[in-house]
């Protein structure tokens, strides 16, 4: 039970940070208009990952609505000019890298949903919420050792690195994310 329990919550914190990463990064490289609709397909990821994964009956009302959903996702964003095959200009692979960013937060969104519900309410929901919150904090700190490392071996100043990175946000993360594990 624990292990499938400790499994879920790996995967929720998992598909969580990829879905804030991708976002982040169509948010900076594309139209916000733009990304904020294709983030916007999550439900339609979510309809047919619940078919595969939770067993949920696909009904006709569900198809139209999902063709509807992806219509007016390809009617309001610009995918020619975002997937341009024009590669000598670095503005479209960005832009389509942005497009795959968004629709991989989208995924990666409905997917953390999923194990959410596959979860069937064993578990006392701030405890997901602490979870997540610590994946998010130990990935955070192995990126900073990264990039802190990187700096020294290059010989560039890490005291600016230091700076950059303010230690007071992390103890209001993990402040948060004990208060929110507390027990009901």
């Amino acid at each position: 039970f624990l292990r499938k329990i400790g499994g879920s919550f790996s995967f929720r914190s998992l598909f969580g940070l990829l879905s804030f990463t991708c976002g982040t990064y169509a948010f900076q490289h594309m139209p916000v208009g733009e990304a904020t609709v294709l983030i916007s397909v999550a439900p339609v990821f979510v309809a047919i990952l619940s078919i595969c994964f939770l067993r949920e009956t696909i009904t006709w009302v569900k198809v139209v609505a999902i063709m509807l959903s992806l219509t007016g996702v390809v009617l309001t964003v610009d995918l020619p000019k975002c997937l341009s095959r024009n590669r000598k200009e670095l503005r479209n692979l960005s832009l389509a890298l942005a497009v795959v960013a968004a629709l991989g937060q989208a995924l990666s969104k409905a997917s953390a949903y999923i194990v959410i519900r596959r979860s069937n309410n064993r578990v006392y929901f701030l405890t997901m919420v602490f979870w997540y919150a610590m994946f998010a904090f130990s990935a955070a700190a192995l990126y900073i050792l990264i990039g802190f490392f990187s700096f020294w071996a290059t010989g560039r100043d890490t005291s600016r690195f230091i700076k950059a990175i303010l230690p007071k946000e992390y103890l209001y993360l993990i402040a948060i994310s004990v208060l929110a594990s507390s027990p009901r």
